[in-house]
This record gives C-alpha cells, structure tokens and sequence, in this order.
C-alpha cells in the first residue's frame, strides 16, 4: 500500500518582498541523476536537493540544479519558468525534478488565458537567453530572478510582463 505523510504549518506568505524585489540565484555544480521511475514525484528522498542547497550561502536565495546531463530541471526547493521570444518555457520533468504544485496551478492559469506553454529538455545557454526568469513553489510564492550566478559570471535581468502576470496569479490563491 501507499503511506501519505501530511505535513501542516501556518502559512506565513504575506506579499513576500522578493516577489517584489527578485532573487539573486546560483547555478549550483551538484547534478541530479536522471530516474524516470521517480521523476516527477514528490517523495522523501530529497538528498539532491539537501546537497544542492549546500552551496547557496548567504548570498543566495534559491540555486538552480541541472542533471546529469546538462539539463535545467529545477531549483533546490522550486520550479523554473522563463521566457523566450515572448513563449513560457518550463523544463520536461519526465527524467529529473518533482512536479510541484504552484507548477501545475500556473500551467493551467497561464493556458486558461491563452498563453502556450513549451516544455522540453533546456541548458543554461537557454536559460541565459531568456528575456526573464522566475521560480515558483506552494510555500513561497514566485520569485522574479534578476540575477544568476554561474561559476563567478553574473547574468542579470529585469522581472518581465509574464513574471508579473503569474505573481498576479499567485495573489489569486494567497490573499
């Protein structure tokens, strides 16, 4: 049989300031392995993710965790969107990375509103050519990224028209 295990706390969101403000992110060098029979779900062993967000420090909200293949997948705690060429582009989790829940939500919202929606394996090229970036998860909301640090090269950028559009979302279910 299947064992849930629930967990519940005070939701603490309250117009967080780095929705407003952005993050500052790292790509981290630890790599997730690639499992198709686990991708996608969320389950207990976590240690990926443990060991990613090591390396963030203080000067990091949130890292960016790519597998063992080159592939952006996730951050250590949150799913990625970004734009290119004004189209919402997410990772395909079908190897790596856990499907989350505010993921699902903006999926919807954004298709709901006519906004396609492309998913498929992507590098940190791509990712560093996106006209914006955000990182989303049920606890803390979206986060803009305005800068990503990569082995000591800063990429910067502005939080975007499709950005405010799912933090708008957000305000949706969390006010």
């Amino acid at each position: 049989g299947t064992t849930r295990i629930l967990q519940c706390s005070e939701l603490n969101w309250t117009s967080s300031d780095k929705s407003k403000t952005g993050v500052n992110v790292l790509r981290c060098t630890h790599t997730l392995p690639r499992n198709q029979a686990t991708a996608g779900m969320k389950h207990l062993n976590r240690l990926d993710q443990v060991l990613a967000s090591a390396e963030l420090g203080p000067d990091f909200e949130e890292g960016i965790v790519l597998d063992c293949e080159n592939n952006v997948v996730e951050g250590t705690k949150s799913n990625l969107f970004f734009v290119t060429d004004e189209k919402l582009i997410t990772p395909d989790l079908s190897y790596a990375g856990v499907e989350g829940i505010m993921r699902a939500y903006l999926i919807e919202n954004f298709a709901r509103d006519g906004v396609g929606i492309s998913t498929g394996q992507y590098t940190m090229e791509d990712l560093k050519a996106a006209q914006e970036i955000f990182m989303c998860n049920s606890v803390f909301g979206i986060w803009p990224v305005i800068k990503i640090n990569e082995n000591g090269n800063v990429y910067s950028w502005l939080i975007g028209p499709m950005t405010k559009k799912a933090i708008a979302y957000q305000h949706e279910i969390f006010s």
